[in-house]
């Protein structure tokens, strides 16, 4: 039997409302439908159809009225409502049933919808209590129910009519039980399907943060050697030896020039990792991006052709959106292979920027794009990335509710799409 779960809006509370609401719209056609049936063929008393058309409309009113209530919020959706309105349904039910026949009417089977219900959306406290409940409601039909109406079936042509009416009531109960069950069950997977997601969502947040708080440390504890190995550099650079021993001057260059690189991949590293995505949004330009872009690749010989729609102004981060597009600039020369030809398109409608960074390269496989953007995966030579890129623009685009999109294939290059929800501003 299912287990209660935590009330959010998609379970347990929710959904089973939602299902009930459902139950109580069928249930009232099904009513409709059985009810005008048999005052048709005149299988009914007068009053007893009075009673049942009575039952039946104001079932529905009710149902109606529940309904809309519920939507505006003026019922919760607690598991405890929905126990509450399944054992007044198996009241009005057995209510119904002393009208037509008592224990003899084919249609008490009904009483297993609720408990099926129950069993599927409800704790197994409140499944314990609807079947007891249907059970006691069935058995006080034989006690409720005249003898002399409990054979009125039996007699005649009465007997094939009841078992047809067996048949009938079957045939529905199965048809509803099945429909409500793989229609909960669909519910459900949905709704882990969401929990996972938010799960890896959670996940990714926390290596993020873990990825942050080492970068800070890695950038604190190597900073004063790091400082130490510039200074004796430098002051190497001006000794006499160094003037007259031309390679060691270059070794000196190399080594002051490796000191200034790893300055940058610790500060890239703590900022990427999160130190700018709490920054506020400012209103973005894409000319500035661009620049800021050619700035960060000075020292490279870079190409960018830059592909801007009209008016494309958004909100955004600039100082975390500028590291991850110089990232994936970086990528992107990286696998152009020689050539310093990279595009960038900025695009977007009113209320999601887009920004696509295009290369010519020999693209990736089917099995590097599956993985490209896990956290430490790189194909570039080693020392020559942290194959952290594609893994922090992707927690970049998620933390602000958008999406990262890789497009590759051998021989046809790269196009990785950032999509972020954000409004376009004069």
């Amino acid at each position: 039997m299912a287990q209660p779960l935590q009330v959010t809006q998609s379970a347990p509370g929710h959904l089973a409302m939602q299902e009930l609401m459902r139950l109580r719209l069928v249930a009232f056609g099904v009513q409709l439908l059985v009810l005008g049936a048999a005052s048709l063929s005149g299988s009914l008393e007068p009053h007893a159809g009075q009673g049942l058309w009575a039952l039946v409309l104001a079932n529905g009113l009710v149902t109606v009225v529940l309904r809309q209530l519920w939507r505006r919020g003026r019922i919760r959706a607690r598991i405890s409502t929905v126990g509450g309105v399944l054992l007044a349904d198996t009241a009005l039910l057995t209510w119904m049933l002393l009208l037509s026949g008592g224990s003899s009417n084919p249609f008490s089977v009904f009483y297993i919808v609720h408990v099926a219900l129950a069993a599927r959306l409800l704790s197994t406290r409140w499944t314990a209590v609807l079947a007891v409940a249907t059970t006691v409601a069935f058995a006080s039909l034989f006690a409720l129910t005249p003898e002399g109406a409990m054979h009125a079936m039996h007699r005649g042509s009465g007997m094939l009519w009841h078992l047809r009416g067996m048949w009938v009531s079957y045939t529905l109960t199965a048809a509803i039980v099945g429909y409500f069950m793989a229609r909960t069950t669909r519910a459900i997977e949905a709704r882990d399907a969401d929990l996972l997601r938010a799960t890896q969502k959670s996940a990714d947040a926390s290596k993020l943060a873990a990825l942050g708080t080492l970068a800070a440390g890695a950038a604190h504890e190597l900073g004063t050697p790091l400082g130490t190995i510039a200074l004796v550099a430098e002051e190497l650079a001006h000794a006499p030896l160094a003037r007259t021993d031309l390679a060691l001057a270059a070794d000196l260059k190399l080594l002051q020039a490796e000191v200034v690189r790893c300055k940058s991949i610790l500060r890239r590293m703590a900022s990427a990792a999160g130190e700018s995505y709490g920054e506020s949004a400012v209103p973005v330009q894409a000319t500035e991006l661009a620049t800021d872009i050619r700035e960060a690749f000075w020292h490279t010989p870079l190409e960018l052709i830059v592909h801007v729609a009209a008016h494309w102004r958004y909100a955004l981060p600039r100082a975390a959106l500028r590291q991850v597009l110089v990232s994936l600039v970086d990528n992107a020369l990286a696998a152009s292979e020689g050539s310093p030809q990279v595009s960038i398109y900025f695009e977007g409608q009113q209320s999601i920027c887009q920004i696509r960074v295009v290369d010519s390269g020999a693209g990736m496989t089917p099995d590097v794009l599956a993985r490209a953007s896990e956290p430490f995966y790189s194909t570039k030579e080693p020392g020559s990335g942290m194959g952290l890129g594609l893994y922090l623009a992707h927690g970049f685009a998620a933390a602000l509710g958008g999406t990262l999109h890789l497009e590759s294939a051998p021989f046809r290059g790269t196009c990785v799409t950032l999509s972020i929800p954000s409004q376009e501003v004069p």
